[in-house]
């Protein structure tokens, strides 16, 4: 109960005192020169309700511009792919290394 909560808050108040805040860096979009230029393996995961920008138009110009460049569109989540579907990104990412 209220134990508990006093405890996570005084946790949480330690915390913001002793990290600073980042300001998170902008979104960089590559050129199509810059993406051919990649010579190694990228595998490119996404979910399908993404709203920051528009991943079918996204994975379409990734596969138009290379062959390197594994895409996949996971459906039914946007933007937090890694928080509700860990074991699925997890599997996608070790079966894409071992591959």
């Amino acid at each position: 109960g209220r134990a508990i909560a006093d405890d996570h808050l005084k946790g949480l108040r330690l915390a913001i005192r002793s990290f600073k805040t980042k300001i998170p860096p902008s979104m960089t979009v590559l050129s199509d020169d810059e993406l051919s230029s990649i010579k190694i393996p990228v595998l490119y995961l996404a979910g399908e309700n993404e709203k920051m920008y528009s991943v079918k138009g996204a994975v379409e110009r990734l596969n138009a511009i290379s062959s390197g460049i594994k895409t996949e569109i996971i459906p039914n989540i946007g933007h937090g792919l890694m928080f509700a579907y860990p074991d699925l990104v997890n599997k996608k990412i070790d079966d894409f290394l071992n591959n």
